[in-house]
């Protein structure tokens, strides 16, 4: 499996909505293409320690991307700052909802063989 990033929903919501959508091969395979969003880190890892961030990630559920106020950049769950404006992730984030029925900035891409070469 594999996955489209794009800028905005709207840039995913123009290819989908488009007859091209159906039309992509790779390999003599047909590709499938559905709206997803990107997984985070898992909820805590291997090693010792613990930390206070594992601890609060295993009260919280996994991690989950979120959304900048500042310029509605989507962030994977992993940053404490905003990849496009560098404004600090606040402890109230948007979250990124996932729910492959409605639009979202990222496409699964489905039906790629691994490749063997």
């Amino acid at each position: 499996m594999a996955r489209l990033v794009f800028k905005s929903a709207d840039d995913a919501v123009a290819l989908m909505e488009t007859d091209a959508r159906s039309s992509i091969f790779v390999g003599g395979q047909r590709l499938r293409l559905e709206y997803d969003a990107l997984p985070g880190p898992p909820a805590w890892g291997g090693g010792s320690g613990g930390g206070g961030e594992q601890q609060q990630q295993r009260q919280q559920g996994p991690a989950q991307d979120w959304v900048c106020d500042m310029c509605n950049a989507m962030n994977f769950a992993r940053r404490f700052e905003c990849y496009h404006c560098h404004t600090a992730r606040p402890a109230n984030a948007r979250l990124v909802d996932i729910n492959p029925n409605e639009p979202s900035p990222v496409l699964k891409v489905a039906g790629l063989e691994p490749s063997t070469g």
